[in-house]
């Protein structure tokens, strides 16, 4: 009987710690507060307010932002060449995402799988707020049913994850949570 080992264990997402600085989200909220932020959409501008229900700005790549586009580039491409090895062509804009307790901001279970004409490869999120300014809003990994992966709620954490792992963000009970989310394309799988 044929005995097969694994190469390596399949690593579903990976966190990392400080992602971001102090100094660097200072910087970006303050850049951040001259966008003008709207209700999330899905799709093709879709209504989503029982599926998503947060506020938004998509960040220029204007001078004032080019460090984060930077930043996150390199980021993501170091933790996709040591974690991932999938073929990405660029990421699509990045956005700067609020979760209110007013509108029990949250994000119904779901995919980032696809959007535009290449599929989405790899997820990420940066925690933007410090953990006690608000209650729930976790963002959940949906890898085990008995278990699910809770994310890292330390400011300035990152967390990065194949876009066809279903995922979703608690509502937010109290306060307001902020982070950045982004998302790497690139040709099909197969």
């Amino acid at each position: 009987m044929l005995s097969l080992t694994p190469l390596r264990q399949p690593k579903y997402y990976q966190e990392y710690e400080n992602a971001l600085t102090s100094a660097q989200i200072n910087k970006l909220i303050e850049n951040v507060k001259n966008l003008p932020l709207r209700k999330a959409q899905i799709s093709n501008n879709y209504p989503a307010e029982n599926i998503r229900r947060a506020q938004l700005a998509s960040i220029p790549t204007t001078s004032e932002f080019k460090w984060l586009y930077s930043h996150v580039t390199n980021f993501i491409i170091e933790c996709n060449q040591k974690n991932f090895g999938y073929n990405l062509t660029h990421i699509q804009p990045i956005q700067y995402i609020e979760y209110h307790s007013s509108e029990k901001g949250m994000v119904h279970s779901h995919l980032d799988w696809y959007c535009d004409s290449q599929p989405r490869k790899l997820s990420a999120s940066i925690q933007l707020s410090n953990s006690t300014d608000y209650e729930g809003g976790d963002l959940i990994m949906n890898i085990n049913l008995e278990k699910p992966f809770i994310a890292s709620r330390i400011q300035g954490n990152a967390t990065v994850f194949p876009s066809f792992l279903m995922h979703n963000v608690t509502p937010v009970t109290t306060g307001i949570r902020r982070a950045l989310v982004i998302w790497c394309v690139g040709p099909e799988f197969c």
